[in-house]
């Protein structure tokens, strides 16, 4: 009785440690369908998961908002700023690579990225504790 007691709480545990798969309509998450050109089309930020999101995509500058990230095959990121470059950094050329982790949950570009959701035009990721703890930042890339 106590070896299946034990039996079963291990499968528990790794089963409720498991991360959870995004939200795919119709398109799984791998590196070929990821692949693509997009721009941000939405940023949304809550300081806390209790306070009220901010829309920090619609305080941006225009000539940030054209800049499109080039998810290349072969892990590697063009980003370019397409008709307005602003001098702000990266500037275009930047070099910068990609890459998915085993469970194709996260998207490793510059931070770890929990995908929420893809449905093989629109990509929403979001980056925990961006500026403090327990804070958290969602961004949805469109593909072109």
């Amino acid at each position: 009785m106590k070896r299946l007691f034990f039996i079963t709480a291990i499968t528990v545990a790794a089963v409720s440690c498991k991360k959870s798969s995004p939200v795919t309509e119709g398109c799984s998450v791998n590196a070929g369908n990821i692949a693509g050109k997009y721009t941000i089309s939405s940023i949304i930020y809550r300081s806390s998961s209790t306070d009220a999101p901010t829309d920090i995509f619609s305080t941006m500058i225009e000539c940030e908002k054209d800049d499109s990230y080039e998810l290349k095959t072969d892990g590697t990121v063009v980003i370019s700023k397409e008709t307005m470059d602003c001098g702000t950094p990266p500037p275009p050329g930047t070099p910068a690579t990609w890459a998915l982790d085993k469970n194709n949950t996260v998207l490793i570009l510059g931070a770890s990225l929990d995908i929420q959701s893809f449905d093989c035009r629109k990509l929403v990721v979001v980056e925990k504790n961006v500026m403090a703890d327990g804070d958290q930042k969602t961004t949805t890339y469109t593909k072109q």
